[in-house]
């Protein structure tokens, strides 16, 4: 397979339009078309990373954290985050970058924790999207519209949290008047025409627009079809970033993180301590638990479960009776490497092409336990 067509498929699931704001997603480096079939996956891009993948001649790295903290405007040779980009690019090897667009979403890294510790899942931290969403009408005769709603619902289009498929539709007249030149699917040159129509409506987010528009030119019977896109000012299509949820059943906050230390490799875990004996309600962001900490408030859950967790946000959560457990973010998001090689070896198996994906055996967090 060439890069192109495994960054499609990536991207299907995990569109860049749903990282946040500032974080890139996306190759970062080498030629789309180039085939690949040894692919490396990672956390990080770090040099250990970069060495092995050269050194073991695979032809293309996946990872999910960028060498550098916010999306830069140029790249610079010695500069300590762009170097490794540079050491990749030197030895041809392709790089691609699954970043906060990999928390979004109902397969997304803190529902896969969650999901070792056998949660029972509410819903999301924060219930939207930075993807921009629209809304597409397109009209289409009565004889023709079951197989054109099948065939753009086909797309991914209209999906509504744990909802496919949803769209609406009404019946209607349309009127029009071929012109000189035209080619009607229905109706004369020069002689006004009405026709039986349904109106069809279905949410699009943008990383499928332009596809879903050209598939309307395509399919639909008339020469011009005729259709209206919105854009819409709801963020909020059902799914969202982070998760709270219920453990199986309650524990002490001190067993939870001791379960972290048996199921993840983590060599540092950080308490704040809650003044209930026991938690069940449980919030979790991989990442930076920064920047949902007001969210977390809010929803009031027994615990915050983090990646990494700064002193002023556990002083508010503290204060609020709110446990917090920070595992690190290499232990909070190392599950989903094994989840990222399955994926990526069913686009082989879907292709009935021979690849080879890895994960990275230099990829290590760099905390140590003293």
């Amino acid at each position: 397979m060439n890069i192109s067509e495994i960054v499609k498929k990536i991207e299907d699931r995990y569109p860049v339009q749903s990282a946040l704001p500032n974080d890139f997603a996306g190759l970062l480096c080498g030629e789309p078309s180039t085939n690949v079939s040894k692919i490396l996956i990672a956390l990080s891009m770090s040099e250990a990373v970069v060495n092995e993948a050269v050194s073991e001649h695979y032809n293309f790295l996946i990872v999910h954290i960028p060498p550098f903290r916010n999306i830069p405007s140029g790249f610079v040779p010695n500069s300590p985050d762009h170097r490794m980009i540079f050491q990749a690019i030197k030895n041809s090897l392709p790089v691609y970058v699954i970043s906060s667009n990999l928390e979004f979403g109902h397969e997304s890294i803190s529902r896969i924790l969650a999901k070792k510790f056998g949660m029972e899942i509410e819903g999301s931290i924060i219930q939207e999207t930075h993807e921009k969403v629209y809304k597409i009408a397109v009209f289409i005769p009565y004889d023709s519209f079951e197989k054109f709603r099948t065939t753009i619902l086909s797309l991914g289009v209209g999906k509504i949290g744990k909802y496919s498929h949803a769209s609406f539709s009404a019946s209607g007249e349309g009127t029009f008047m071929p012109l000189q030149g035209s080619d009607p699917y229905i109706g004369d040159v020069g002689k006004l025409e009405k026709v039986k129509e349904y109106r069809f409506e279905v949410i699009v987010p943008e990383h499928i627009l332009q596809e879903t528009i050209e598939a309307i030119r395509l399919y639909h019977p008339y020469e011009e079809p005729a259709f209206d896109i919105y854009r819409l000012e709801n963020s909020s299509i059902g799914d969202g970033y982070g998760v709270i949820g219920e453990l199986p059943y309650p524990l002490r906050i001190n067993d939870l993180a001791l379960k972290c230390v048996e199921k993840l490799p983590s060599g540092l875990v950080k308490i704040v301590p809650t003044p209930k004996t026991f938690i069940q309600k449980i919030a979790i962001w991989t990442g930076n638990g920064d920047i949902f900490v007001d969210q977390v408030c809010e929803l009031y859950p027994d615990a915050y479960l983090v990646g990494e967790l700064g002193y002023r946000s556990a002083l508010k959560l503290s204060d609020l009776g709110i446990g917090v457990v920070a595992i690190g973010i290499f232990a909070s998001k190392w599950s989903v490497l094994p989840y990222i090689k399955d994926l990526v070896m069913g686009f082989f198996s879907q292709a009935k092409e021979h690849g080879l994906v890895e994960i990275s055996q230099s990829d290590k967090s760099p905390f140590l336990r003293i």
